[in-house]
């Protein structure tokens, strides 16, 4: 979904955005998915930003909403995930929020702990192609076989019996 304005206040696109432009943007944004064939039922924000005008719009349409350390300024620092203005709020921090290399060693960790939890992991495909991507390959590595995806995730099937 692609927006096209500039908020006053930096590179947040839809946060104090007017509900009425963004409501229009997240329609004809998912016209144009559903014309391809695709549907979705997550929604990462540009820049990572949202607030919670924003949230209760996204809330009628998504079952989840991403964010990023950017979202602090408007939501705090949150524990996640968590239900906020009517919608799954998945934010993801740092070491869960950079780069590939950085992330996997992290990743290591958190299996090592006998609950599950849930931890949204966010990279940014410009970042990682200064390796081609092999830092991804590792984290994948890392990754692999405790992976979940949000239908699951939503659906509650996130954790196996």
């Amino acid at each position: 979904i692609g927006f096209e304005a500039k908020s006053s206040i930096g590179d947040t696109e839809i946060v104090g955005c007017a509900p009425e432009e963004l409501e229009h943007s997240i329609q004809k944004g998912l016209a144009v998915l559903q014309s391809a064939g695709f549907a979705t039922r997550a929604y990462i924000p540009p820049f990572n930003a949202v607030d919670r005008q924003a949230l209760t719009i996204l809330a009628r349409k998504f079952d989840l909403v991403c964010g990023g350390p950017e979202s602090e300024r408007w939501l705090g620092c949150l524990p996640g995930p968590c239900r906020l203005e009517g919608v799954w709020f998945l934010p993801s921090y740092p070491p869960a929020y950079g780069r590939a290399d950085e992330m996997a060693g992290f990743v290591r960790a958190a299996r090592s702990s006998d609950v599950p939890i849930l931890i949204p992991l966010t990279l940014h495909w410009r970042w990682e192609e200064a390796d081609k991507f092999e830092s991804v390959r590792r984290l994948l590595d890392a990754l692999a076989g405790v992976t979940v995806t949000w239908s699951a995730w939503v659906q509650g099937h996130a954790w196996k019996p």
